[in-house]
């Protein structure tokens, strides 16, 4: 028998490290102390900036499938942080709205999903590769 698809949650877990992955990779050079690494990948694995990695990826067009992947990692997001519009939030994180964290959820689980179906595919690559340019473009 055939087991079931992952469910968003769980792409988006695997999703999340492949992401962060690629992130500490790409800021690997130029080579420094690793204490020095640490701003540099929470700035960019943080929401929002996965909020826009995801704009860039859906800029480039996406399949059916893919299209499928990224809704559903989308309506997956029952309840965000609280710094995504709580009382308490900061007032820039609480003015981007849960919609960042459905964003950058939607991202990991299409990586997520990539990752599992075909890891070393073309489409794979492609997409990674447009990631890995608004990555950089970010730490510019």
């Amino acid at each position: 028998p055939q087991s079931p698809p992952p469910s968003p949650q769980t792409l988006a877990y695997i999703g999340d490290s492949v992401y962060e992955l690629l992130v500490r990779t790409t800021l690997l050079y130029p080579l420094r102390k690793t204490s020095s690494y640490h701003d540099g990948v929470v700035r960019l694995v943080r929401a929002e900036a996965q909020s826009r990695v995801l704009k860039a990826v859906v800029d480039t067009g996406l399949t059916d499938e893919e299209a499928s992947v990224v809704r559903r990692g989308r309506n997956a997001v029952k309840r965000s942080p609280s710094r995504f519009g709580s009382s308490s939030a900061s007032a820039a994180a609480a003015s981007k709205g849960p919609g960042v964290y459905q964003d950058s959820t939607s991202l990991e689980a299409l990586i997520g999903h990539l990752y599992l179906t075909d890891p070393e595919g073309d489409r794979t690559r492609e997409v990674m590769e447009t990631v890995r340019g608004e990555v950089v473009r970010m730490q510019e």
